[in-house]
């Protein structure tokens, strides 16, 4: 079904281009190889061996009372076998820049999936990153979807997003256009991102990431399930639960000056890998590969 959904097909294809042979480039649906191998023991015995006290952790969020909810939780899982000390370690991800193509004759937009480095979850200097990829394109206000799609009208979908793990991060942008306007817009998006990365961006431009940020924040943490998984992410990430009070005033503090250095760190002319799905065959960064 993935080789049907090209805007899923294409996060499958960068992420196995940019971490080769690490699990971060591993789909997770698997691939018709693992699935066929997949047989009842195999799965006892990674559920026996997974699915243990040292792995678990529950979290609520709602109206309940921690005394009650604790009693049902240990009649629940109070017998489980303990599994040992897991040993969750890994070798850190290394990133790879370049071209990864997949041609699709059938589709009518060519889909465009770039991604460069960029800091891990725990990393303090996560907040700079957030109110630059906000910035960026993040919004409906912010650079490239006013200059890709407002201006221009190259795309219909742009759009920038972080995606961060314990040990490593990716600053990604996202384009659905025409096979003949694709050069066109990674060259605005490389116009952009080398802006950043000179220049920086402009008082104004932070203070309306951040109050965008702040704002999406106190919206997201509105659903009770939205606001159990946040803390969780949180604890499985940071060991502890951070109050939105907190949070708010760490991207208060963001500056101009932090989100520049941000900007110069992630964004400077290294690792930058570029997935591609559609018709590939006017497209120039096939043929003379791209950088930043």
């Amino acid at each position: 079904m993935v080789e049907d959904s090209p805007e899923e097909l294409i996060y499958d294809l960068f992420s196995t281009h940019f971490y080769p042979g690490h699990a971060l480039g591993r789909p997770i649906q698997g691939t018709e190889a693992t699935v066929r191998g997949l047989s009842r023991p195999r799965l006892l015995r990674f559920f026996r061996a997974v699915y243990v006290p040292e792995n678990l952790m529950i979290v609520a969020a709602g109206n309940l009372e921690h005394g009650a909810l604790a009693r049902l939780i240990r009649a629940a899982f109070g017998k489980m076998t303990s599994g040992g000390a897991a040993d969750g370690r890994m070798a850190r991800p290394r990133a790879r820049g370049g071209v990864v193509l997949r041609a699709k004759k059938e589709l009518e937009q060519l889909h465009l999936l770039l991604g460069v480095p960029a800091f891990p979850e725990g990393y303090e200097r996560r907040y700079p990153l957030f109110v630059l990829n906000a910035l960026l394109g993040g919004t409906m206000s912010s650079r490239l979807f006013q200059k890709i799609r407002e201006e221009r009208g190259l795309a219909y979908s742009v759009y920038s997003a972080v995606n961060a793990f314990r040990d490593a991060g990716i600053l990604m942008i996202y384009a659905g256009t025409s096979p003949d306007k694709a050069d066109e817009v990674l060259e605005v998006v490389r116009g952009e991102l080398r802006s950043l990365r000179e220049l920086g961006p402009d008082a104004h431009e932070v203070d309306v990431a951040k109050e965008h940020l702040k704002g999406s924040l106190m919206l997201s943490l509105e659903s009770t399930s939205s606001r159990m998984s946040n803390l969780a992410r949180q604890y499985l990430y940071h060991g502890r639960t951070f109050p939105m009070t907190e949070t708010l005033a760490r991207l208060e503090k963001v500056t101009r000056a932090e989100v520049h250095r941000a900007a110069k760190d992630v964004l400077g002319p290294k690792t930058a890998a570029l997935a591609v799905v559609g018709k590939i065959r006017r497209l120039a960064a096939a043929r003379a590969g791209f950088t930043l």
